[in-house]
């Protein structure tokens, strides 16, 4: 006749099945916490004032000058607020960010100006930060010095912007641009002491593209892009919008060598993005950009005028953003308590199974004890 388990092996066995579901289950209900995007929260992020060229319509100029004439050296910082909210559904939040780039005093009052200014709404999916496949992103772009203004109206957004998913893997991401109106690839770079580099090249962009692009966003960014939208799809008020961004004149006011022939040139818009990321929360600690923002009369010569990466005679922006020491520090306070809370997980678990380990152990010494 078989002898049933005693007691105590009874007991010793319940109790290393209970530490060893704690060693699982604690860890993945706070993992499951922390990978969400917190709601309600408000967060700044200022760029260190960098040596700029700007372009300076209210220079004290002759209306008829060379380009060469409004164009100025200043400084220009970033100042950007990133609002959470929430929604009806848990899952997802709802960000809104307001965005201002200006130029510390370069009018005739000697007042900063705003360059541009972003409001962009987007709403996310909490886990993994990506937006949700749904019309409910829209943005606002108002840049007077280059003839900016438009309203995208709702659209479906691709790519990651302002936060990257919990857990970031070493690989390339989508990342959308406010400016180009589309995603492309951010490329993983290398690990620094623990930190993630990507980077990302945006082509020179022809302005005026984007903008009408802008205007007619399909339902799907990512659709395909043989679908192109071309001015003809827009309506009369928007096709105002696009023709403000275009200047004309003889070539002379945009070339040294130009002579009196006329000439029509398009707003484009390069950059070069460094984006660092803490890998466990994904958090980014830190950005810097290259923005380069001219004119040029087609695609060819924009392609050679960013190579060269200035120009004397069509500037609009050139300068080099990098979030100031501030903002570094309180993206790393952000970033900590995941870090430290993970890593506490899994000293609990281990600890946990030790204990599990140590019962089991007990429950087989009194068993062999007993037979």
């Amino acid at each position: 006749m078989r002898k049933i388990p005693s007691r105590q092996v009874i007991v010793a066995l319940i109790i290393a099945v209970l530490f060893f579901l704690l060693s699982i289950i604690v860890p993945n209900v706070v993992t499951t916490q922390l990978k969400s995007l917190a709601t309600n929260t408000t967060r700044h992020v200022t760029t260190v004032p960098a040596a700029s060229t700007v372009l300076n319509f209210g220079a004290d100029c002759s209306t008829d000058a060379a380009l060469s004439c409004f164009i100025q050296q200043t400084t220009t910082h970033l100042e950007r607020t990133l609002r959470t909210s929430s929604t009806d559904n848990k899952k997802e939040v709802d960000l809104h960010v307001e965005e201002r780039f200006i130029a510390d005093a370069i009018d005739r009052n000697a007042k900063p100006i705003e360059l541009i200014q972003v409001s962009d709404y987007l709403r996310l999916i909490r886990h993994s930060t990506y937006p949700v496949i749904d019309q409910i992103s829209s943005i606002e772009v108002h840049a007077p010095s280059m003839g900016v203004s438009f309203s995208t109206g709702d659209f479906t957004r691709g790519g990651l912007q302002y936060f990257f998913p919990f857990n970031t893997e070493r690989r390339s991401f989508d990342f959308f641009d406010v400016l180009a109106q589309t995603s492309t690839p951010l490329d993983y770079v290398e690990n620094i002491d623990g930190v993630y580099e990507f980077s990302q090249t945006v082509a020179p962009v022809d302005l005026t593209k984007a903008a009408t692009r802008s205007f007619t966003h399909p339902e799907d960014i990512s659709d395909d892009p043989s679908n192109t939208p071309t001015i003809n799809d827009l309506t009369e008020s928007q096709r105002a919008v696009v023709d403000a961004m275009h200047i004309s004149g003889t070539a002379a006011r945009f070339y040294p060598e130009g002579g009196s022939e006329n000439v029509i040139l398009k707003p484009y818009y390069t950059v070069d993005r460094r984006i660092w990321v803490e890998p466990k929360s994904g958090v980014i600690v830190n950005q810097q950009e290259k923005i380069f923002i001219f004119y040029a009369r087609n695609p060819a010569e924009a392609l050679e005028t960013a190579r060269v990466g200035q120009d004397e005679y069509r500037t609009i922006l050139a300068t080099t953003s990098q979030w100031d020491a501030q903002t570094q520090q309180e993206a790393w306070a952000q970033a900590q308590p995941v870090v430290q809370t993970l890593r506490n997980l899994q000293i609990f678990a281990f600890i946990a199974q030790l204990i599990a380990g140590f019962f089991i152990l007990v429950a087989l010494r009194q068993y062999l004890k007993n037979r």
